[in-house]
């Protein structure tokens, strides 16, 4: 295949492979974003509510689990991606997610002359994750966007061609400082889904910690040590203001996804909140001239520095003056994102 690239003054057709349908998905941020930036654009939705019903039954998910992520529907998902391609012509096909896709899937995208990406936000390796095909897949695409840097070696070993590390973001749509400031009703907030990891840290976190603490997503009320805390899931205006009306909001990365930044390290100062964050290579990086005490190494740590900067206003006003300093500008939306990979994957060089 030859590699076709294009000029600048043309605008790409985009066939974005991902979870358009639930507003506030990564799919329908970049999809968002590829209309403001006028392409064309064509999507095939990858909501599981949508394209897999067979997951609401018992055979259904068996499968899926047996098969290494794949349910009844994935055959006729695969042809009629393979049609849409055909048909529309790409430029660009941008998938997200960890969606295992049948080899003729890249067969027809190289025929057509089209680059095929994905924009990786998961570890593949991880146990929960992991699905077989994937993982062949990875020698398929043309590049693996991946918003984790420490797997960047680990995908290249694993056959990708093309590598580079291109973090999460905000979306200003979305993601935005209130314009009056609301007044403070809790100490500590959380905000994310109760997986094991997450109970085992707050279980330890709450030994120390002599504050209010919210902890904003679902699961948590399912736990009688946190359903005294639980406040359900939060999104859009609900999530913003769950930001701003908190003193303290903490970013726990997942170490079992290798993270060492996430969606949360961009929205937090989008949203104008004092954010507390893992202390990791990447945060150090995206959070420049942050103080010691915005970073936390332990739960024990966490609970001592919320413990004092709750006592000093002043404090944590700087905290949230420097994380908008640091983050909220363009190049840090997931419009720059999407700009980025069409200049990576489809404009010809400069000479």
């Amino acid at each position: 295949m030859t590699d076709q690239r294009i000029e600048k003054t043309q605008k790409p057709k985009l066939l974005l492979i991902a979870i358009v349908s639930e507003e506030f998905h990564l799919g329908a941020i970049l999809l968002r974003a590829a209309r403001d930036m006028k392409m064309k654009i064509d999507t095939f939705d990858m909501c599981e509510k949508v394209i897999s019903p067979s997951l609401k039954t018992l055979p259904g998910r068996l499968f899926r689990k047996i098969s290494g992520h794949l349910f009844f529907e994935w055959w006729e998902i695969n042809r009629k991606i393979i049609k849409k391609i055909h048909i529309f012509k790409p430029d660009l096909i941008l998938v997200t997610g960890i969606f295992p896709l049948n080899a003729a899937v890249f067969k027809a995208a190289h025929a057509n002359n089209s680059k095929i990406v994905n924009y990786l936000t998961d570890c593949p390796f991880n146990f929960s994750h992991y699905s077989p095909m994937f993982v062949q897949n990875l020698k398929l695409y043309d590049f693996i966007f991946s918003t984790k840097s420490i797997i960047t070696k680990e995908l290249k070993r694993s056959g990708a061609k093309k590598v580079i590390f291109l973090p999460f973001a905000y979306d200003p749509y979305y993601h935005f400082k209130s314009e009056k400031q609301e007044q403070f009703i809790n100490d500590v907030c959380f905000i994310g889904t109760a997986t094991v990891e997450r109970l085992n840290f707050f279980n330890e976190f709450l030994k120390y910690f002599k504050g209010r603490l919210i902890l904003y997503g679902n699961g948590w009320s399912q736990y009688p040590r946190f359903k005294k805390y639980a406040k359900g899931a939060v999104v859009g205006k609900d999530y913003c203001s769950a930001i701003s009306k908190s003193k303290i909001i903490l970013d726990v990365v997942s170490l079992r996804n290798k993270d060492q930044s996430n969606m949360r390290s961009y929205e937090i100062p989008a949203c104008g909140g004092a954010g507390l964050y893992s202390d990791s290579l990447e945060h150090r990086q995206l959070f420049k001239n942050y103080p010691d005490n915005g970073f936390f190494k332990s739960p024990l740590d966490l609970a001592l520095k919320c413990n004092r900067l709750l006592q000093s206003p002043t404090k944590l006003e700087s905290l949230r003056s420097l994380g908008e300093k640091n983050v909220v500008n363009h190049q840090n939306t997931y419009r720059q994102r999407l700009e980025f990979i069409i200049q990576k994957t489809l404009y010809k060089k400069s000479i």
